[in-house]
């Protein structure tokens, strides 16, 4: 039976305090914030993807990210996917009349984060923004394996009120990001890459470990027969062996008989 995203949020919501505890960078200048999170926290959604989501499940990230962070920053309260007005709400905080719009990107270019910004403040007027995403280092090349992964988590004042300069200002504050997160874990800013969709990548990866388990059982069960047989082979060697010796024998009976 399929599980709705109302019965997963339980799950979900565990994983928070886990990724709380992952906060490495947070710079802000409003009207922007910029979070980086990084290691076992951060696997453990990764582990949430991989094991209770695929790729078919559209918007999967977008429900993930949108439960993570409205009970990361306001725990029980508010609602989500709420209806107003003949448009959705991601998150709505009744208490604050906050509304708040997630975007989850994937393969997030400086192309992508600055078209997603500008949209933004095209879309229904909400309070704000979330922007969430993926960096994978280059080669798998990590500072702490197995920690694989960095989400990055942007918010704007969407009711600011020039675009333009907002959206240079996040493009800004996340490559400060990525170069303090650098600076943090003395790697290169430039291996940490963006990260193509990573509910596909997960599916993948779960398809290549299936595959590889079962060639893994072929070459075992292969392996065994190669044996069965080499036992067969060498019992027919050794009848071989036993025939040329009486053979042979005859042989020499019959030329101590005269008989050759």
């Amino acid at each position: 039976m399929n599980q709705t995203w109302k019965d997963r949020e339980p799950a979900i919501k565990a994983l928070v305090p886990g990724l709380l505890r992952d906060l490495v960078v947070h710079v802000h200048r409003a009207p922007v914030t910029v979070r980086m999170f990084f290691c076992e926290g951060v696997m453990a959604i990764v582990k949430y993807f991989r094991e209770h989501t695929k790729g078919k499940e559209i918007g999967a990230a977008h429900h993930v990210f949108t439960i993570l962070g409205k009970h990361a920053v306001y725990g029980d309260r508010g609602r989500m996917e709420v209806a107003s007005n003949g448009e959705r709400l991601d998150i709505f905080i009744e208490d604050e009349m906050v509304s708040i719009s997630v975007k989850s990107l994937v393969m997030a270019t400086i192309e992508v984060i600055h078209g997603t910004a500008m949209a933004a403040f095209d879309c229904a007027p909400v309070d704000k923004t979330w922007i969430f995403f993926f960096y994978q280092f280059e080669g798998d090349a990590t500072p702490r394996p197995p920690c694989e992964y960095l989400i990055t988590w942007v918010e704007i004042d969407s009711l600011d009120l020039d675009p333009a300069r907002t959206t240079r200002q996040v493009i800004k504050m996340i490559t400060k990001a990525k170069d303090k997160v650098a600076k943090q874990l003395g790697v290169p800013a430039k291996i940490m890459l963006p990260v193509d969709n990573i509910i596909t990548v997960t599916d993948l990866k779960r398809e290549i470990a299936e595959k590889d388990k079962a060639l893994g059982e072929e070459r075992k069960a292969s392996a065994e027969k190669d044996k069965v047989i080499d036992e067969k082979d060498k019992v027919i060697d050794e009848k071989d062996k036993v025939i040329n010796e009486k053979d042979k024998v005859i042989v020499d009976l019959k030329k101590r008989l005269g008989m050759s």
